[in-house]
């Protein structure tokens, strides 16, 4: 999840999961609205030196610009991290990552 303030008076709330629909019925009772499903790369390794900076060479040389992303790094080292791509690039993202 991440969240940040869209400048309209409200906050924008992303929820990244591999259950989109036991999303959608976790919240139907709530009152909230979820906009358009989007994809998002949810990315897990290593943390050290540069390894986001791979991540966001790989992309770049295959032509794509990233959106949005959101990244943490633990105790335990490791790195999580969310990426963001436009729609129309996430076929050549997903290619360029590997997966």
């Amino acid at each position: 999840m991440t969240a940040f303030p869209d400048g309209k008076g409200t906050t924008q709330i992303d929820l990244v999961t591999e259950n989109a629909d036991g999303l959608a019925k976790a919240v139907k009772g709530l009152g909230l609205k979820l906009s358009d499903r989007k994809r998002a790369f949810f990315i897990q390794g290593d943390d050290r030196a540069g390894a986001a900076a791979e991540i966001f060479r790989k992309l770049a040389d295959a032509g794509v610009n990233v959106h949005a992303t959101n990244a943490a790094a633990g105790a335990r080292g490791r790195l999580r991290m969310i990426v963001w791509v436009r729609p129309e690039n996430y076929d050549k993202a997903a290619k360029a990552l590997g997966l």
